[in-house]
């Protein structure tokens, strides 16, 4: 067995069990029987998993098109894989145009699990989705409800993120991997491992 990354879907049932969509949990009894550990995306529909699984196991996620699988080498770059992880990425509303064929897995996963963390104090704060549909990605700073920008920052605040940079012009998707980075260095947790 192995420890591996992936970027996957969450399955929610009855609105509030929640857990990712091929590993087998309580309301998912039929699916991968593995150690997993996540991070999710606040209240969206999408986690960073670690899980230790054979290479039966991955191969079967590889298989899935609405999985994005790390290599065992997590500092391998992209390269060949780019678009579909950024296609797996953008459909989960996580920025990924900045991502390029020369970046690592590890730079990626990192970028995600930073957003995760931002996005899980968003939602303990507000009891709400970061952003609510993948084309809000492509939304300005000075397009979103005066609210929701508020409440962003407060965000950014208690999290001690320093966002003076953002412009009213910028998308969303630039501000959230700007938060994102802040992360910076901070270990990401999974329990039986750190990333």
């Amino acid at each position: 067995m192995t420890v591996r990354y992936y970027v996957m879907p969450i399955t929610v049932v009855d609105g509030t069990y929640r857990g990712p969509k091929y590993f087998k949990w309580r309301f998912n009894p039929t699916g991968i029987a593995c150690q997993w550990s996540m991070k999710d995306y606040g209240l969206i529909s999408a986690c960073l998993c670690a899980a230790d699984v054979t290479d039966a196991q991955h191969a079967t996620l590889s298989g899935y098109s609405d999985v994005a699988c790390a290599p065992v080498n997590i500092d391998n770059t992209l390269a060949g894989a780019l678009a579909a992880v950024r296609n797996v990425l953008e459909a989960l509303r996580v920025p990924a145009d900045w991502a390029t064929a020369s970046n690592t897995y590890r730079e990626v996963l990192r970028m995600f699990g930073g957003l995760c963390m931002f996005a899980q104090r968003y939602h303990g704060m507000w009891a709400e989705q970061l952003i609510d549909s993948q084309a809000q990605l492509d939304t300005r700073w000075s397009q979103i409800p005066l609210a929701r920008r508020q409440r962003i920052i407060e965000t950014a605040d208690a999290m001690g993120y320093d966002y003076s940079s953002v412009q009213n012009n910028w998308q969303v998707r630039r501000i959230l991997k700007l938060l994102s980075d802040q992360w910076a260095d901070t270990p990401i947790l999974f329990g039986f491992t750190t990333l």
